[in-house]
């Protein structure tokens, strides 16, 4: 994990750290998160799954906020997916202490994450529509839409 300030420039956008190194300086970074936090201090790292334009992880990036010292839990109930009706009836998620339990009626989509994947993934590699057509699909190639 890097932390450091979101940095946008005419050439590149990048994690400047505290010692000056540019982190992940020439891959994509997704506008979504330079439009939220450019000049902003924030986490980054690589996921597991991959951008579909260029084959490589995706970085997820997310803010630095202080950490709640009391214990706590929370239950969210989502429509992440509202073009599915199935996903309206089933999809909640619980957050004990900042580690996230997603539920849903599709058993691909039981896991336990962390806060930042459940809030900040982005929408890059399966995580995006189908650019066919806007919604779930698997392609001849196996690359998978959500």
């Amino acid at each position: 994990m890097v932390t450091g300030i979101l940095t946008q420039d005419n050439i590149a956008s990048f994690i400047l750290d505290e010692s000056g190194d540019r982190h992940f300086e020439d891959r994509i970074i997704w506008n979504g998160y330079l439009a939220h936090w450019s000049g902003e201090k924030v986490h980054a790292r690589e996921l597991e799954q991959h951008d579909y334009e260029n084959n490589e992880p995706i970085i997820i990036i997310w803010p630095v906020e202080s950490s709640s010292t009391e214990p706590f839990v929370d239950l969210y109930y989502n429509e992440r997916l509202t073009k599915y009706f199935v996903s309206f009836l089933g999809h909640t998620a619980v957050n004990v202490n900042g580690s996230i339990f997603n539920f849903s009626h599709l058993m691909n989509e039981n896991e336990i994450m962390e806060k930042e994947e459940y809030f900040y993934r982005p929408a890059l590699g399966e995580f995006a529509p189908s650019p066919n057509n806007g919604l779930f699909e698997i392609l001849e190639d196996g690359r998978v839409f959500y």
